[in-house]
């Protein structure tokens, strides 16, 4: 494939080359220990070689050493102190390589001294000429790559800022190795002022050798940084990286979601066909190599998460699907629901799961939505007898797909797997969010009863108590990195939202002792002493506030979180201020106030 190499500037729009188009034959070239000839833009292809020009070129054969190629003579056409740009049309053709480096060098001769050659440019050139650019007329080629992590990469220090968000897209491509497909994979490699290092995956693709795909993904870099790489990676060693075009930019606003206007949505009506089995095993089909039976004796009740959303249902049919001859853990029952879906609905997953014998170990059972390859996790469980098992979850899908696909997977190969009463519904938000509030807030508080002393009964209807909780101790927590603490919003963030935090993956070994005898335990230190910060009052949607009169037996009830209370009691003659703490438990609790 013909590809340019260049130079630096020139001085002089004049071509210093003799017959530099070959109109000449040969004439004032010289070949260097090999052979060649021209070929002229008339003649087409010859000898299987394809040049993608309208103009005469030069074909170098024989050639048994790196340097040997074709030369001219400048030396009385150049001058002391000039810039001169030298520029070419390169192609390679032949069976030891699949790619090749071109290089343009100047052999400088002197009466007293030894020979020296001057490097000028070089370019690398794919030899099938098959690989054209999608964009523009150039593409860069990192070839002779012995590590997945070789590739192209440029230093962007200077021109990046933290906390600032970026997009980059690029058009990358594989080539050679017998490799047909790789991932790609976009990267940063930062190191701190403290030398402290660290790997950014940004965007990751599969690339093909037959066609142009867009690398796309965004980062955010959220502490101080004195050196900043961004490189690609990923294919395996001696299959070369393709770069037609690479660009970094600030990512865009994310604009504000339009309203959503969902209209005539059968809420709680099971969109999977032929759920109850009654038709065999007839609008469903097997994902893998695996067979698919219909058994009797599995639960006739609905899950107990789905009964609430269904509303009134009919008992399931006590029908399930067996699933044997397992060879991969994805194999299992699929269906196509496509045309079933509405964009922007939430959608509740509901189904009673069982493994068969032979696993000596917990297994992982779950839904698997696949909208154009694209893979959702309907919902999972947990399976470690010969028990039936109930599994939930929810999805919604935003953009539309041109294929959907639900099925489920999990168990290890051979492992048989069966599944009875699968439900795929539309479930009302508000509805679901209101009755999801209500099981919260009933796991979360507890009935308190206040009981007062040492105050004339007869005031009791005059006096108000007023109940405010100032801490609570329900744990709400995040997991967090070692990078997000240097980002400051983050920190406000999380002191001021959670009470607490567990590590990502600062304390696994291969962060610990990423090479063996080199421990590193500093990450961890710093994640330890931030989260010190962690005690703090959690939202005030999260605290229990309520006032009222003790009642005529000297009891004020509530209900309220775990944590710790103030109390102020206000009666016809005083005012009386105390605390008191409620610990977590479900069960009611009596809390004495001796007044």
């Amino acid at each position: 494939m013909a590809e340019r190499i260049l130079s630096a500037s020139w001085s002089n729009a004049s071509n210093i080359l003799m017959n530099h188009d070959f109109s000449d034959g040969l004439n004032y070239w010289y070949l260097n220990c090999c052979n060649g000839y021209v070929i002229s833009a008339s003649a087409g292809d010859q000898g299987g070689i394809s040049m993608d020009s309208d103009q005469n070129y030069a074909v170098i054969t024989e050639r048994n050493e790196c340097w040997q190629g074709l030369e001219q003579d400048i030396t009385d056409r150049i001058s002391i102190g000039s810039s001169y740009m030298v520029s070419a049309f390169v192609g390679v053709s032949g069976p030891s390589q699949e790619s090749a480096e071109v290089k343009a060098t100047l052999k400088l001769e002197y009466d007293d001294s030894a020979t020296q050659y001057l490097f000028i440019g070089r370019t690398s050139v794919i030899k099938d000429g098959k690989i054209v650019p999608k964009s523009g007329k150039f593409f860069a080629c990192a070839a002779e790559r012995t590590q997945a992590w070789n590739g192209i990469q440029q230093e962007i220090t200077g021109r990046v800022q933290r906390k600032l968000a970026y997009e980059l897209t690029a058009l990358v491509r594989i080539y050679g190795n017998n490799v047909t497909s790789a991932d790609v994979q976009a990267t940063l490699w930062v190191q701190t002022p403290d030398l402290r290092e660290q790997y950014i995956g940004i965007a990751n693709v599969q690339a093909t050798d037959t066609d142009w795909v867009t690398l796309q993904g965004k980062f955010l870099l959220n502490g101080s940084l004195s050196k900043v790489v961004l490189y690609l990676e990923g294919p395996p060693p001696g299959t070369d990286i393709l770069v037609n075009t690479l660009v970094v930019k600030h990512a865009a606003k994310a604009t504000p979601s339009t309203p959503l206007n969902i209209e005539n949505v059968a809420f709680g009506v099971n969109i999977i066909e032929n759920s109850n089995l009654f038709d065999d095993t007839n609008g469903w089909f097997t994902l893998g190599n695996c067979i698919l039976t219909v058994k009797t004796d599995s639960p006739l009740i609905v899950p107990p998460m789905a009964r609430e959303s269904l509303g009134r249902h009919e008992p399931l049919s006590g029908h399930y699907i067996l699933v044997t001859n397992r060879a991969q853990t994805w194999n299992g029952p699929a269906q196509v629901i496509t045309d079933k879906l509405k964009l922007f609905v939430t959608y509740q997953v509901s189904a009673w799961v069982r493994i068969g014998s032979g696993s000596n170990r917990q297994q992982n059972v779950n839904v698997a939505i696949s909208a154009d390859n694209q893979w959702i996790n309907g919902g999972q469980t947990e399976v470690s007898d010969s028990r039936w098992h109930e599994m939930n979850g929810s999805f919604r899908i935003e953009k539309q797909p041109a294929k959907v696909t639900v099925y489920i997977q999990g168990p290890a190969s051979g492992v048989d797997l069966m599944v009875a009463g699968l439900h795929i519904f539309a479930v009302d938000r508000h509805r679901r969010f209101t009755y999801l509030k209500m099981r919260t807030d009933k796991f979360r508080k507890r009935e308190v009863t206040l009981k007062f002393s040492g105050l004339d009964s007869s005031s009791y209807p005059n006096t108000t108590v007023n109940v405010t909780q100032t801490r609570n101790n329900f744990p709400i927590g995040t997991c967090i990195s070692r990078s997000n603490i240097d980002n400051e919003d983050f920190v406000n963030f999380l002191v001021k939202h959670f009470n607490w935090a567990v590590f990502g993956n600062e304390l696994k070994w291969e962060v610990t002792e990423p090479q063996q005898g080199i421990l590193n335990y500093k990450d961890a230190d710093d994640l330890l002493r931030m989260s010190g910060k962690r005690f703090l009052a959690l939202k005030q949607e999260w605290l229990s506030h309520t006032q009222g009169h003790i009642d005529k037996e000297g009891l004020f009830k509530f209900r309220g979180f775990s944590g710790t209370y103030d109390l102020e009691i206000v009666t016809p003659s005083k005012t009386i201020v105390t605390s008191f703490v409620l610990d977590k438990g479900s069960d009611p609790e009596m809390v004495s106030i001796n007044l």
